[in-house]
């Protein structure tokens, strides 16, 4: 939904020191749009679209190193989310992939993923991934380092996602880019299927067996009908 692959990007502008009745309203304004696009309000809960607005608070207060962890973090758990809720419905087989040393325990894996299953473009993966090595240099570096330190601004110029301003700082680069990809994951799960299970050996069989007889039926009937043609018009 293209409202909400934008929602993030157009409450950037938004001081975030506005009222909080301020804020109750603007997000009520945002559930009315989306209810009147046909999302039902339990689905508006799910996706905890609150979350939005405090991913945005959370980052313009940061320092440089708190807005890359906290960027870094919440994306991170996003995509959890996103795939947790696309997978077959089984939490006790799919969360052991998930925690601890499991194949999709880490950021970079799961950004893999989402991209394999289509659940996020080529685009999107890339600039995920640089984001990931973002937090990862401030994670990791024990110097004072910000947006514009060696690598890290570089990395932030590789951003491609609405970075259509050349003047913009590396680190307002850096958060269009992650308020965007979240809002592309928000929007996402408004209309994800979740995949289901191979029918069992023996619900297959009976699959099988019903089509075989509702195409019986439909052939005794027009043998029916042709013998009751024949009947009345001679052969």
């Amino acid at each position: 939904m293209d409202f909400l692959n934008h929602l993030l990007e157009s409450i950037e502008g938004i001081d975030a020191n506005s009222g909080e009745d301020f804020r109750k309203k603007l997000i009520e304004s945002i559930i009315t749009v989306l209810n009147k696009a046909g999302t039902d309000t339990e689905t508006i809960n799910r996706i905890a679209l609150i979350d939005a607005f405090d991913f945005r608070d959370t980052l313009t207060k940061e320092t440089d190193r708190g807005c890359a962890l906290m960027a870094g973090a919440f994306l991170d758990e996003l995509l959890k989310t996103l795939l947790q809720e696309f997978f077959v419905d089984d939490r006790k087989v799919s969360d052991p992939f998930f925690n601890g040393t499991g194949g999709l325990s880490s950021f970079s894996s799961r950004i893999d993923m989402a991209y394999l299953v289509g659940l996020i473009s080529h685009e999107t993966r890339r600039d995920l991934q640089i984001i990931r090595r973002i937090r990862n240099e401030f994670a990791h570096s024990p110097k004072e380092i910000d947006f514009n330190s060696n690598g890290i601004s570089d990395r932030c110029n590789e951003l491609r996602i609405h970075h259509d301003d050349k003047d913009e700082t590396n680190r307002k680069k850096f958060m269009l880019a992650s308020f965007s990809i979240a809002g592309y994951i928000f929007g996402s799960r408004i209309n994800l299927v979740r995949i289901t299970t191979a029918p069992d050996k023996h619900d297959h069989i009976a699959s099988v067996r019903g089509k075989v007889s509702e195409l019986r039926s439909i052939t005794e009937e027009k043998l029916t009908e042709i013998e009751l043609k024949k009947n009345i018009y001679g052969s």
